[in-house]
């Protein structure tokens, strides 16, 4: 399944496991990019001030692809009543915040606060 297919079914997943699936082939995806981003060629050391590292070929951004589905997969917990779990998906877009757009950022801090109110509220 592509990146693509694997984000559109996280987005239209109404079932909670199917979403978290795809959420996490999706971190698996970031992960491993990362991983690649220091790619180097095995060149003799004369060389290697010559090379760049290639750029990445990727026509979407993995990881607001990532903040998205698990934003929409946090939601699907909470209305499951998985409050443990849609806290830890929220603070895990957090975790991205200096690599994807302040919207995800702001959502996920939104979901949290909203999260602890409520819960502040039921304890009363």
């Amino acid at each position: 399944m592509s990146l693509w297919e694997t984000y559109t079914d996280c987005k239209v997943a109404s079932d909670l496991h199917q979403a978290s699936v795809r959420m996490e082939k999706l971190a698996a995806a970031t992960r491993l990019q990362d991983a690649n981003a220091g790619f180097v060629l095995p060149l003799p050391t004369t060389l290697e001030r010559f090379v760049t590292s290639p750029p990445s070929r990727l026509a979407v951004d993995v990881r607001a692809m990532t903040a998205a589905c698990s934003l929409h997969t946090g939601q699907l917990a909470l209305n499951e009543g998985r409050i443990d779990m849609a806290r830890d998906v929220f603070a895990s877009v957090l975790k991205l915040e200096q690599e994807i757009s302040p919207y995800y950022v702001t959502q996920a801090q939104k979901f949290l606060t909203e999260l602890e109110q409520g819960l502040d509220l039921a304890r009363k």
